[in-house]
């Protein structure tokens, strides 16, 4: 039986990388990208000022609409990313928290 991930070695010493540190180091970038994804600011699009309050849902400035400053479809595309490492590696904690995040 193949261990997964047991074909990742360093190029140094020829020694293989711990697959369950990988996973979790992939987790954990999966979710900060998640967060700053949620946590942005949103822009004007038209004077590029940043929403400094909760309530208007135009600009003070110009009257232009706000936006955030990431698209949602590049969280999108890096989780589906992170899903095809995945599956391709065997590794479900990461599998599960992208389909989580991905909601």
């Amino acid at each position: 039986s193949v261990v997964p991930g047991a074909h990742w070695a360093c190029e140094q010493c020829a020694q293989p990388y711990d697959h369950e540190a990988l996973e979790s180091r992939l987790v954990q970038i999966a979710q900060r990208r998640s967060h700053a994804y949620q946590l942005q600011d949103l822009q004007c699009d038209g004077c590029r000022q940043v929403k400094t309050d909760c309530l208007s849902s135009i600009c003070p400035k110009c009257a232009g609409a706000f936006a955030t400053r990431q698209p949602a479809a590049g969280l999108q595309e890096a989780l589906a990313i992170f899903r095809n490492i995945a599956q391709h590696h065997a590794m479900p904690w990461l599998l599960e928290t992208v389909e989580t995040l991905a909601k």
